[in-house]
């Protein structure tokens, strides 16, 4: 995924934001090609630009902290320190120029203003120091961004699904679930089976996103594909300094207490295992020119917490084999309802009977028919089903069931877990940043995603006899 940017004065994309304003003298008069020159003070890569004739500047920048410098002939060089830009938002900085020499410097240090007059966009920006300061859950596979969103961003709100797995979806603005997009570094990301909205299955590691922004309302139009609003996220990017980082979130009954009420009841600790870990790098390749990051989250999750019981087809089932099944013949008909049932043709019916669908058809006397089926009779054996009827689907399906742990047809192997006894998770990303021109940058970068997910339903783990797992 690579975008190339061009610094000129047109409006900002995907997650990029912009600084903007005008260039005036003291007496307020504009003042038109002003050189604009803005620099990212973490890698030193530099914007230009030059006002319009209005003395208007407008320079779309990724996220990122910079400092504005204009300069023109005859007037000292203005520079403003300590702006920041954050996702897709747009910063005014105005500028007035003193007559002087441009070896003159006025420097003015300012904060970005807390008030955006250039835009009426409603949103809610999300800074990197925040980010890491705030709590965010650990589930489905690692640190959830959507569940940080849905928990604690107004004009957000998150539904469960299973509570394990946290709010993994949710509304923004109102919409419906699962309807607004997702943008990370400008490209539009979403699970297609859910129209979009949710970033489980592919979520990038968490310390792979540098900042992001709702937003919820009065946005752009070229934000098209949403039903109610934009979750905006943006990767970091290396800088002209090596960094880097490691962390470890891990969840273990060993460091838990058991609590007040499973102390009381004499119930055991709760068995969830949960081990979140990964690292991150940072650089210049090639100084003030080229830049890469990456990181890495791993996540390992056991749950092996009983929850009931499952029914699995046994191996005669698994062959059409459902003799076994077959129960007495139904002692409840008749005008009592204590006669022995028989069909229409004066056969016995007997309990748990499978009748063959082809088979259908009417019987009796004109004007009082019914209808009726034959049962399954295959070897000379009732419930069992010819080979030759299995579906190709079937055929290819069943040989992946595997046996049931308990004696049994019906309820024959425990549960563990609720929805993911098992769950291995490993993510890669990497970001590239190379300078072009003063005008011209371009990045590009891949996120590699592998998820191994055990379903509580059908799987079985040690140290149970007949251990098979199918992912």
């Amino acid at each position: 995924m690579a975008l190339l940017l061009f610094s000129i004065p047109s409006y900002a994309q995907g997650n990029l934001g912009a600084i903007t304003g005008t260039v005036q003298d003291k007496s307020g008069a504009v003042l038109p090609d002003a050189a604009i020159t803005i620099t990212n003070v973490d890698t030193s890569v530099k914007w230009t630009a030059k006002t319009s004739t209005a003395g208007y500047y407008r320079v779309p920048l990724p996220p990122g902290n910079y400092r504005l410098q204009a300069e023109k002939a005859g007037f000292k060089t203005g520079r403003t320190e300590l702006i920041v830009v954050p996702v897709e938002q747009v910063v005014t900085m105005d500028l007035k120029l003193q007559v002087g020499s441009v070896t003159e410097t006025v420097e003015v240090t300012s904060a970005a203003p807390l008030l955006q007059t250039s835009t009426a966009e409603v949103g809610s920006s999300v800074t990197p120091e925040e980010f890491e300061t705030l709590p965010v859950q650990v589930s489905d596979g690692g640190r959830d961004l959507q569940t940080f969103i849905f928990t604690s961003l107004p004009g957000t709100i998150g539904t469960g699904g299973d509570p394990t797995n946290g709010p993994w979806s949710g509304s923004i603005n109102g919409g419906q679930l699962f309807s607004h997009e997702i943008l990370i570094d400008g490209v539009t990301i979403g699970r297609f089976d859910m129209s979009g909205g949710s970033l489980t299955e592919f979520s990038p590691g968490t310390d792979a996103i540098g900042e992001f922004k709702v937003q919820s309302a009065n946005y752009s139009a070229e934000y098209g594909e949403t039903g109610g609003g934009v979750a905006n996220f943006s990767y970091k990017s290396g800088t002209n300094e090596f960094h880097g980082s490691v962390f470890e979130y891990n969840k273990n009954p060993v460091f838990n207490a058991a609590g007040a009420v499973a102390d009381a009841l004499n119930q055991p600790k709760d068995n969830t295992r949960d081990n979140d870990f990964g690292a991150t790098f940072g650089g210049p390749i090639w100084k003030q020119h080229t830049f890469f990051f990456f990181t890495y989250e791993g996540d390992r999750f056991r749950d092996f917490s009983y929850s009931g019981t499952a029914t699995i087809p046994t191996a005669a089932m698994l062959k059409g084999d459902f003799s076994g099944m077959l129960g007495p013949q139904v002692q409840t008909c008749g005008a009592n309802g204590t006669s022995p049932c028989v069909d229409a043709l004066n056969r016995p019916v007997y309990q748990y009977e499978i009748y063959d669908p082809t088979t259908t058809r009417m019987v009796g006397p004109v004007g009082n028919q019914v209808p009726v089926r034959d049962p399954f009779n295959y070897g000379g054996k009732l419930n069992v089903i010819p080979p030759g009827m299995f579906s190709t689907a079937s055929a290819t399906l069943l040989p992946l069931f595997p046996n049931p742990l308990l004696s049994g047809y019906i309820r024959n192997t425990p549960k563990f877990g609720g929805c993911c006894p098992i769950l291995d998770r490993d993510s890669y990303t990497v970001k590239i940043d190379h300078v072009v021109t003063g005008k011209q940058k371009i990045w590009g970068s891949f996120n590699y995603n592998w998820r191994h997910r055990f379903h509580g339903c059908c799987d079985y783990f040690p140290p149970f006899p007949g251990f098979r797992s199918v992912p």
